[in-house]
């Protein structure tokens, strides 16, 4: 190989990587996709605790899950950038009506969180529930880029995951001109 063709390797290669980190790290079209099945591990999700308030990694017919015995249990979800909107989709079971909320930290206190009941089907059967948040107000981990959720539960429930939907405006022309104007 020769010097020139090195080095068009090498700049096609640099220039990919960047191209795919700025795609990765600034999410340009504005939608971030997380699904987190319990008992995989994930690099956006963090493992529930405190451990003593669920019976972890339990599996029954090809489901690992976690039965929440004690509230609140907590979990961050980690994303590049801050976001508007995320629509969680919870994986659940429940034998028996219990009232299970869900939230999100609004504040840099720990006890900080505003919750939301979840819609809950009693049967002993896997479903699953859907849940909007408004990510505008709420606090986001600058430092290591989470958000911090958490369950708040009177009853033993099994989670068996769940899928996210993070959403935010997308990087547009116009908004890049609007920004470099100094109308932020």
């Amino acid at each position: 190989m020769s010097h020139k063709t090195t080095r068009k390797i090498s700049i096609a290669t640099a220039t990919s990587v960047l191209m795919w980190l700025f795609w990765v790290n600034f999410i340009p079209l504005g939608t971030l996709a997380i699904q987190y099945d319990i008992g995989e591990k994930s690099s956006y999700v963090t493992d529930f605790r405190p451990g003593e308030r669920m019976i972890p990694f339990q599996t029954e017919d090809g489901e690992t899950f976690h039965t929440l015995i004690d509230s609140p249990v907590f979990f961050h979800v980690r994303t590049p950038r801050p976001f508007q909107t995320a629509t969680v989709d919870i994986t659940y079971r429940a034998e028996k009506a219990i009232t299970v909320s869900f939230g999100d930290q609004t504040g840099p206190e720990l006890f900080e969180f505003v919750y939301e009941q979840l819609a809950i089907i009693p049967d002993g059967q896997w479903h699953t529930t859907q849940i909007t948040v408004d990510l505008g107000q709420l606090f986001y981990h600058t430092d290591t880029k989470r958000y911090q959720f958490s369950f708040i539960t009177d009853g033993k429930i099994d989670i068996a995951g769940f899928s996210a939907v993070f959403e935010k405006p997308p990087i547009t022309s116009e908004r890049i001109l609007a920004y470099l104007a100094g109308n932020r």
